[in-house]
């Protein structure tokens, strides 16, 4: 009676060891691909954090029309800085002018 189930039991056992085999070789791909997937959305959390904070300082960046607007502020000050230096040497001129007559007169 055994003798007659002994090839369908081989089969069976060598279905088993197979079937485990690819179970194995299944899960084992599944667990590494899940490490790899969960590596991968940390990596990618983590970039989104750095995209985030580049979005912030950027938007607290002059526009365009306002650093030309700076440009133009900038230009109207050197304009004016250059005026107030010529009437500073102006003065410094009179004040040696009036130090040397003083001078002068003193002796």
């Amino acid at each position: 009676m055994i003798a007659e189930y002994k090839d369908v039991l081989i089969a069976v056992s060598l279905l088993i060891s197979i079937g485990g085999t690819i179970y194995t070789f299944l899960t084992r791909t599944a667990k590494h691909a899940d490490q790899e997937v969960a590596a991968l959305k940390k990596r990618m959390d983590a970039e989104e954090h750095k995209v985030a904070r580049l979005e912030a300082v950027v938007s607290q960046l002059p526009s365009k029309d306002e650093v030309h607007e700076i440009k133009l502020s900038i230009a109207k000050m050197d304009g004016a800085i250059a005026v107030q230096t010529e009437a500073m040497n102006s003065v410094q001129r009179t004040m040696m002018r009036i130090e040397g007559y003083l001078l002068e007169k003193g002796k």
